[in-house]
């Protein structure tokens, strides 16, 4: 329960801008009781920011599950922000968020986003081998379009963020599907 209290309150307001009181605040326990079991807040932010990317790759590993074919599950791919993002995650996608913030401020915590990116490219990778062997998909580079892909879906979110609009997002998303119709898709 400290971990998913704490990873919603350093997802919303960052490492920086999460207090002790904040953690305190949402946990509803003391301070001496959060941090019996972490070694300060750096050690809870990880596990939080743990926490969160466990909770995102599964939602987006299921969305593809639920498809057979390789084609629907990259398309189920790309839907998925729009789906889910702003309903799991308050303050958005966590990898966006402290992607931004551990770049230059956090080298603890770059390690574990650029960890988090590529068990992430690493589902479409996996779903575009598998439809390049099935004659689904045009032989191309499954790890450069995985980052494209990607790159353009936190583009879209943080484009949805900064004008509070899923119109953003929608629009991003149309695009990358005609995208990988007319380039990634042989039909």
């Amino acid at each position: 329960m400290v971990i998913e209290k704490a990873a919603e309150v350093f997802n919303l307001k960052g490492y920086h801008g999460t207090s002790v009181q904040d953690l305190r605040d949402a946990t509803q326990l003391t301070s001496g009781v959060i941090y019996a079991n972490f070694d300060g807040k750096q050690d809870l932010a990880m596990h939080a920011f743990d926490s969160n990317i466990k909770k995102l790759h599964a939602t987006y590993e299921s969305s593809i599950l639920s498809h057979d074919n390789p084609g629907e599950q990259l398309i189920a791919f790309v839907e998925h922000p729009g789906k889910v993002v702003r309903k799991l995650f308050t303050g958005g996608c966590p990898i966006l968020n402290m992607s931004i913030e551990a770049d230059d401020a956090l080298p603890w915590m770059k390690q574990k986003v650029v960890f988090a990116i590529q068990k992430m490219t690493s589902l479409v990778e996996k779903v575009l081998e598998r439809g390049i062997k099935e004659g689904v998909f045009h032989n191309a580079d499954p790890k450069e379009i995985s980052h494209f892909i990607f790159a353009s879906i936190e583009g879209a979110i943080m484009l949805a963020k900064a004008h509070n609009q899923v119109a953003q997002m929608k629009g991003v998303e149309s695009q990358l599907k005609k995208y990988l119709k007319a380039v990634v898709f042989k039909n």
